[in-house]
């Protein structure tokens, strides 16, 4: 608050999310020693492919506007709740969130702020000015930073189900597998007991498929009811492994080339080098 215009910009993960439905407020948390009452203040929300704003700013007109108007940010410590006049539909992907504070002829105290956490280092940007005008369809370049407002997203999760399970193998539970939500955002790793859980799914029929590496996919029909919540396990089948072995030798001599890099890429990474004579040998390549 302490420039006459600034322009803020972050991107909430979906799994940080974690839910769907129609985003009807959102509140941030304060900290200031002036009273400013009736702020105007814009905000604008989008579902990004983005998981952070390394290449820059996605521009308001790329999002949709869901609040003009006057804001107070009391003194003191606050909870500011903005009410969308028109809810936000939220899917259940990554989500973009710019804040805008028009141009206003008054300086305020540098120490008024709003309570932040930070991580990583790309997930926000953040412009300020009091010389001239920010405009937030083409802001000017700055650099990314991994602070972002402490937030609350108000969402109304009627006509939503949840659905859980575990994914094993061998009667063993498989920590860090990838189930997925086909044609949703919804996408979660098992904890170290092989379980998952999503939540708020929109009600309907979804093709869900679970995968680790070194083991074959699985893909179940589940019918998510709203209000309800649905199971579905997986059982993964571990991938046969097989050896790969060779020679390597020079074009025109025939003889072994020592020391030659021989790597295989696609389902997973693997590298070695030839001995002495040339020869090489990979084992453990999933089949």
């Amino acid at each position: 608050m302490y420039y006459r215009s600034s322009l803020f910009e972050t991107i909430y993960l979906a799994s940080e999310m974690n839910v769907c439905g129609q985003i009807t407020a959102i509140s941030f948390y304060n900290n200031f020693l002036s009273n400013l009452t009736d702020k105007p203040t814009q905000v604008w929300l989008g579902e990004t492919p983005l998981a952070d704003l390394s290449n820059g700013w996605i521009p308001a007109s790329q999002l949709t506007q869901v609040f003009s108007g006057n804001v107070d940010y009391p003194a003191g410590m606050n909870e500011i709740t903005i009410p969308l006049a028109t809810p936000f539909a939220y899917g259940g992907g990554n989500l973009a969130l710019m804040v805008f504070r028009p141009w206003d002829d008054d300086y305020y105290v540098s120490m008024d702020s709003f309570f932040a956490q930070t991580v990583g280092s790309n997930r926000s940007l953040n412009t300020f000015n009091h010389n001239i005008p920010i405009n937030p369809d083409n802001p000017p370049t700055t650099g990314v930073t991994g602070q972002f407002p402490k937030t609350t997203f108000f969402v109304d999760v009627a006509g939503t189900g949840a659905l859980a399970g575990n994914v094993s193998s061998g009667r063993n539970p498989l920590p860090g597998a990838a189930v997925t939500i086909i044609g949703t955002n919804f996408s979660a790793l098992t904890d170290a007991a092989g379980n998952y859980g999503f939540p708020y799914v929109p009600q309907g029929t979804y093709t869900v498929i679970a995968g680790k590496t070194g083991y074959a996919n699985e893909l179940h029909t589940v019918t998510i009811t709203a209000d309800q919540t649905s199971s579905q396990d997986f059982v993964l089948a571990p991938l046969g492994q097989v050896s790969v072995y060779g020679t390597v030798a020079g074009l025109l001599t025939g003889v072994g080339l020592a020391g030659a890099e021989v790597s295989l890429s696609g389902y997973a990474e693997y590298a070695t080098s030839t001995d002495a004579a040339g020869q090489y040998l990979i084992s453990g390549v999933y089949a």
